[in-house]
């Protein structure tokens, strides 16, 4: 199977001054695992890694080029900037083809639970992602979970219900919620939650009332 490609250059800058590299229009990245003995530190062009990691997400192989070898890998971890958005770091798991691997893989809702659709009930998600166990090459990009099957308010879609690819194993506990429905909130009316707030009211009153009554006394004592 043929994966996407991305050339990378062995990076000797480190700590604060990664910044410069940032300017030049490069991100610092991090290979490890695997067949290496030690991590590479290397620098990719920031717009090519930016297009690889959109298209293939982190379930999917890279084949990173670095001096001439090829690492397939896989993004393990990916650094964004808290205001524009833009990477500042990835680290990279090098994996071994012939060695199965365990991954987080996105979880996609297809069709519409018919509880839903007529308003009758909310759409709740227990999780997103589940992991599953696989060859590097059997890595699904995301699994898909039919809301079709929510019926009825008492039926959940549990990670034992999603259908796996074969050579695809679930690690994540069958018994774990992915989807549920639930009731619509009810209203509340106003006059009861006003009566309320009103009562609560009345009764800090007191209290402070009594409080002060209290602080009289005590300085009559004295």
């Amino acid at each position: 199977m043929e994966h996407l490609k991305l050339n990378a250059q062995m990076r000797d800058v480190r700590g604060k001054a990664v910044r410069h590299l940032r300017r030049d229009g490069f991100v610092p990245v991090i290979v490890y695992g695997g067949a290496l003995e030690d991590a590479m530190s290397l620098q990719v062009n920031e717009r090519e890694l930016s297009r690889a990691l959109n298209k293939v997400g982190a379930s999917a192989l890279i084949d990173i080029q670095v001096d001439g070898r090829i690492y397939p890998v896989l993004a393990r971890s990916v650094q964004r900037h808290p205001m524009r958005h833009t990477l500042l770091h990835v680290d990279f798991l090098s994996v071994r083809l012939d060695r199965p691997i365990q991954a987080n893989i996105p979880v996609v809702a297809v069709n519409e639970s018919p509880l839903v659709e007529r308003g009758e009930a909310i759409l709740v998600t227990g999780t997103d992602t589940v992991s599953v166990e696989a060859l590097p090459e059997r890595l699904p990009p995301h699994i898909d979970a039919d809301l079709s099957i929510l019926t009825d308010l008492d039926v959940n879609i549990l990670a034992r219900d999603l259908i796996l690819a074969e050579g695809v194993t679930l690690v994540t506990d069958p018994e774990t919620v992915i989807f549920a429905v639930t009731p619509p909130a009810l209203e509340v009316e106003e006059e009861p939650a006003e009566a309320a707030a009103e009562d609560a009211e009345d009764e800090l009153e007191v209290e402070l009332d009594e409080g002060i009554d209290s602080g009289d006394a005590a300085e009559t004592d004295e």
